[in-house]
């Protein structure tokens, strides 16, 4: 991308050798010209879509400032690489499983490995087993983060249950860290005033605290 004059900008973009470039072209400025043609309302859509689009690269290049490994449960992944995008849509290399599984089953889970957790001792001071419960139901109620997105934040929230029943171990403490990360990552694209983001500013620090992790 370089700049041109004081309101112009000249964009470049690769494309694969079997691309047909013509069309391609056509269908860019196809585009353009109706987006130019948009409401209001519907630009402000788009506008929307792109800042989902930034919260998802946000979480990539988080995942990419991590070490070569991190764990995930009992479970360890490695080199995390070669991330590949192909059309619009498609994301690939992406460690672990490219299917989003069904919310409720997700969320279920993340209920199962609460519950294996101690309540708190002191009534008006929440431990890991309350907090957790607090950021879940923000997560599931929230209307501003997508349906994969809500999946991956919860999958986030069953590896700090996991690792909430030995907190002080290293290889726990990593995965907290891990977890909190991408979660923040997750949040970090949805508007101000989303309850969630109130959720997460509040509950995350007092989460990364019962782990020792400052």
């Amino acid at each position: 991308m370089e700049k041109r004059g004081d309101d112009k900008i000249l964009l470049r973009a690769k494309t694969a050798a079997s691309t047909d470039k013509s069309q391609l072209s056509a269908e860019y400025f196809d585009d353009y010209n109706k987006s130019k043609a948009l409401q209001q309302s519907q630009q402000l859509l788009l506008v929307e879509r792109s800042d989902r689009i930034r919260s998802l690269e946000n979480m990539i290049t988080t995942a990419f400032g991590q070490p070569k490994f991190y764990t995930q449960g009992d479970t360890i992944m490695s080199d995390i690489s070669g991330i590949n995008i192909e059309g619009s849509s498609n994301v690939s290399g992406i460690a672990g499983n490219n299917s989003i599984a069904n919310l409720g089953t997700i969320s279920g889970n993340v209920s199962i490995a609460l519950n294996e957790l101690p309540d708190a001792t002191d009534a008006d001071k929440p431990g890991i087993k309350e907090l957790l419960s607090q950021l879940q139901d923000a997560i599931i109620q929230s209307t501003y983060l997508p349906e994969e997105e809500k999946a991956e934040a919860l999958e986030q929230v069953k590896a700090l249950a996991e690792a909430g029943k030995t907190p002080q171990e290293s290889t726990k403490q990593k995965t907290a860290k891990t977890a909190i990360t991408m979660l923040k990552g997750i949040f970090s694209g949805l508007p101000a005033i989303a309850s969630l983001v109130e959720a997460g500013n509040k509950l995350l620090p007092a989460i990364a605290n019962l782990f020792s992790l400052g």
